[in-house]
C-alpha cells in the first residue's frame, strides 16, 4: 500500500474540491426556491465572517438555529443584519414581489419583532416603510425557533423604480430580546 500521493493526484483532488465548492455557492445563490428570480440568504455566521464591522446585535450563542451566531435584538441593539441592494442590482430578470423570511425565537410575549421592507429612492430617502408585526396568534412564545414570512407586492405604488433600493431587516425595539437567524429574501 502506497501512503504517498503524487503531485498530479493532489492537483486533481484540489480541483475537485474547488469545483464542488464553487458549484455549491452557485446553486445556493441561484435560488432553489421554486420560481424565484433571485434569492439571498444570510445565516448570520456569514455576516461575522465576511464583514469587518459586524452588526452589534450579532452574538455567539449555544442555541442558534444554524451555526453559532444570531442577532439578539432588544432596545440596545434593535436591528438585525440588513439586506441592502439597489433594485437594478437584484437581477436582470423581471420580478414583482419580495418574500422575506426569518427564523425568530422568543421567550416572552413582551417582545415586539417586526419584519421590515424599506424601499428607498436614489437619494436614500424612504419612499415606503412596510412592516409586518409578529404578534397575536402568529407569535409563538415557546422559546423555540419559528419561521415568519412577509410578502410584499412591488406592483403597487412607486415600488418598482429602477433607482430604488431595498433595505430589509428585522427590528425589535422592546427591552425583551428576541433571537433572529437564517434570514432569506426571495424576489419573484
Amino acid at each position: 500500500m502506497n501512503l504517498f500521493i503524487n503531485l498530479p493526484q493532489i492537483y486533481t483532488m484540489k480541483n475537485a474540491i474547488l469545483l464542488i465548492s464553487i458549484s455549491s455557492l452557485f446553486i445556493s445563490s441561484c435560488g432553489g426556491s421554486g420560481d424565484s428570480v433571485a434569492s439571498y440568504a444570510n445565516d448570520v455566521d456569514v455576516s461575522v465572517a465576511w464583514n469587518e464591522d459586524s452588526n452589534p446585535s450579532i452574538k455567539m450563542v449555544d442555541d442558534a438555529r444554524s451555526g453559532v451566531y444570531v442577532c439578539k435584538l432588544d432596545s440596545a441593539s434593535p436591528y438585525s443584519t440588513t439586506f441592502d441592494l439597489k433594485f437594478s442590482e437584484v437581477s436582470n430578470k423581471d420580478f414583482n414581489s419580495i418574500k422575506f423570511s426569518a427564523w425568530i425565537k422568543a421567550g416572552s410575549d413582551q417582545a415586539k419583532p417586526n419584519l421590515v421592507v424599506d424601499i428607498r429612492d436614489e437619494a436614500g430617502n424612504s419612499v415606503e416603510w412596510l412592516s409586518k408585526k409578529i404578534e397575536g396568534v402568529d407569535f409563538k412564545i415557546n422559546n423555540e425557533w419559528n419561521q415568519y414570512e412577509f410578502d410584499v407586492k412591488l406592483t403597487e405604488k412607486n415600488r418598482k423604480y429602477k433607482t430604488n433600493s431595498f433595505r430589509i431587516y428585522v427590528i425589535n425595539s422592546n427591552k425583551t430580546p428576541v433571537l433572529v437567524d437564517d434570514l432569506r429574501v426571495d424576489f419573484n
